[in-house]
């Protein structure tokens, strides 16, 4: 048995007689030329390691998997009876070592689920539950003295597979286990039931015939939608108070003592309105990140991959999309509180050129333009007295007061 790896290559440079060296390996011979002494040459290149190479790599250090926790629509959980040690004989989730010729990790899990599955599997379907310490007392080699010790990465996946069409060479059987019968059976590890113990960790998909995980998915997406709401309505209420507040603190004839009560007003509004924006923000990214994981682990139920961050188009004219309209907004209310800060205690940096410019138009309205000006003159008319004259009889003395004659 050998196990594939990367390791270093010793060659050794020997001379020919006409200055060419041949570089000698054990896979090829390629000729170079070389001046100057011969020096050994390193070179990575993949090759296997032997039994022994493994056992003392396994005695020595731990070893770091990935294990698949596959679980179908009713909760159920994937298990496979393992033909080898560790664990041999016992029912275990689906796995394997993570290797040094493995390019990164998502690599890795395609590789691991591949073999173990026989289906390929896209690390960003699956749902992080955490890393976990396994150690056993035995080994692959099958050696009393020393044991295996395993860092692994935990994944939980929801699909429904056959279990009559999954590869047999790592496991004698496949079966699903329910919660309470895996719990039940002395038979399956351990190290998995230790899986299930937090269950608030490792949700499950659907309790059998029970709707509560879709119905919960439909409040979740509520809830989502209603921080969404009140999270864009928040500026449009703020922006409407802080129109009212500043035409009182903009004006001239407001006192000092109005305006700095009304101006702070306008800045503990706009402080409030960004910490409410925030808010909703937040609940809304913690319960799109949970609709995101649901729709991840129940994709064999049918649920698509709806939730989750978007993905902006490329180029200049998407220069507006990609920006954050939540960022933005933040940042005009920010700019609001400062605008509020200046207007209530330096009104004269700020905005006292909005008193000098209504001085001005005032007095240009009160100065008569001479050029343009036109003067039609009022109409007058005279009025007959309504009482007793006060000017006395006139000159012929025939008439009264009133302007009337005198009675014979």
């Amino acid at each position: 048995m050998s196990y594939a790896a990367k390791q270093p290559a010793e060659r050794i440079r020997q001379r020919d007689g006409g200055g060419v060296e041949t570089v000698s390996s054990d896979l090829r011979e390629t000729p170079s030329l070389r001046f100057g002494p011969t020096v050994p040459l390193r070179e990575e290149v993949h090759m296997t390691i032997t039994d022994e190479e493994f056992n003392s790599i396994v005695r020595l250090t731990p070893l770091v998997s990935i294990d698949l926790i596959i679980r179908n629509p009713q909760g159920e959980i994937l298990l496979g009876l393992r033909k080898k040690e560790p664990a041999k004989e016992t029912w275990f989730v689906p796995g394997g070592r993570i290797r040094k010729d493995d390019d990164d990790l998502p690599a890795a899990f395609v590789r691991i689920s591949e073999g173990e599955l026989k289906i390929t599997l896209e690390l960003g379907d699956a749902e992080f539950l955490g890393p976990f310490v396994h150690r056993y007392d035995t080994n692959a080699a099958e050696d009393e003295e020393y044991g295996t010790y395993y860092i692994v990465l935990a994944y939980q996946v929801g699909l429904d597979l056959d279990t009559t069409k999954l590869p047999m060479e790592q496991h004698s059987d496949w079966k699903w286990f329910s919660l309470d019968d895996m719990n039940a059976d002395c038979s399956v590890h351990k190290n998995v039931k230790d899986y299930f113990k937090d269950l608030a960790k490792i949700p499950a998909a659907f309790d059998d015939d029970s709707q509560a995980g879709p119905i919960q998915y439909q409040l979740v997406a509520a809830r989502r939608q209603g921080h969404d709401a009140m999270l864009w309505q928040t500026p449009a209420i703020s922006l409407a108070a802080q129109a009212f507040l500043f035409t009182i603190v903009l004006d001239p004839d407001t006192t000092p003592g109005t305006r700095f009560v009304v101006g702070s007003l306008a800045f503990v509004t706009a402080l409030v309105s960004i910490h409410l924006m925030t808010k909703h923000r937040y609940f809304e990214e913690v319960d799109r990140d949970w609709l995101e994981q649901f729709e991840i682990r129940h994709r064999a139920s049918g649920f698509r991959r709806l939730h989750g961050k978007p993905s902006y188009p490329r180029g200049r004219k998407a220069w507006f999309v990609r920006r954050s309209a939540y960022d933005v907004w933040r940042l005009v209310l920010w700019f609001f509180a400062l605008a509020a800060l200046v207007a209530t205690f330096f009104p004269k940096w700020g905005f006292g050129w909005i008193q000098v410019t209504t001085d001005e138009v005032c007095a240009a309205a009160s100065m008569p333009d001479r050029t343009s000006t036109v003067h039609i003159p009022a109409r007058q008319e005279t009025l007959p007295p309504v009482g007793p004259s006060v000017t006395g009889p006139d000159e012929s003395g025939q008439k009264d007061r009133a302007g009337l004659p005198a009675d014979d």
